[in-house]
């Protein structure tokens, strides 16, 4: 039931698979629905969405958190996304998994009560805070602002995952247009902490037993 960054998901899996699964907590089942992935991220205010954004899952590592980030105008997704904010009166940050079927219809997987990464396209908006904090009644969107990337985990997944030449010529054309949210030229010591943060890590991850996706959050999660 509680999992992060799909570590502990299993996609379509065989009869076989699940038969041979060693089972030692609540799953949740969910119907495989193929198409395409969707990311949205809302700010809302008792229902009333006061800041959203879209992304396609194109670059993850693993199966599970996007690294890669640039604004989809989605009128299924947005759609979805307003809907479920009102029927739950919500109010604060949310992140929703969505899949758009081959026929066109969208489904929520996976929703995220928190802060994530879709936040990184709304820099350019010094107008953002407002949505947080004094909501007016237009949706703010980050139309027009620049992609957005997770520099260390786009090199990550170029050497786990890419293996074409076509595959990589897709892959620097996002990163070659992308901004590093870590950078900042009044700040730059962030981004090169980053690497002394991914050796802890994988030390982390061996001490621990678990994969890196597993212990990163293994000190702050919270499974009920």
């Amino acid at each position: 039931v509680y999992s992060r960054f799909s570590a502990l998901t299993v996609v379509d899996p065989s009869l076989q698979a699940v038969q041979d699964m060693e089972i030692d907590r609540p799953w949740i089942v969910q119907r495989f629905i193929p198409g395409r992935r969707i990311c949205t991220w809302a700010v809302a205010h008792r229902g009333r969405m006061t800041a959203y954004t879209a992304y396609e899952t194109n670059y993850t590592l693993g199966q599970g958190a996007s690294v890669n980030f640039e604004h989809l105008e989605h009128a299924g997704a947005e759609g979805w996304t307003a809907r479920f904010l009102a029927g739950e009166s919500f109010t604060g940050q949310i992140g929703l998994d969505l899949i758009q079927a081959q026929d066109g219809t969208v489904y929520g997987i996976e929703a995220n009560p928190r802060i994530t990464s879709g936040m990184h396209l709304f820099s350019h908006l010094p107008s953002f805070c407002e949505a947080l904090w004094n909501p007016g009644l237009e949706v703010l969107k980050p139309v027009g602002g620049p992609p957005a990337m997770l520099g260390v985990s786009m090199v990550l997944h170029l050497l786990g995952e890419v293996r074409t030449r076509r595959a990589f010529r897709d892959w620097w054309s996002v990163f070659s247009r992308s901004r590093e949210v870590v950078y900042s030229l009044r700040d730059p010591l962030p981004m090169f902490w980053r690497y002394l943060w991914l050796g802890g890590l994988i030390l982390r991850s061996r001490a621990v037993g678990l994969p890196p996706q597993q212990a990163i959050s293994i000190d702050m999660e919270w499974n009920g």
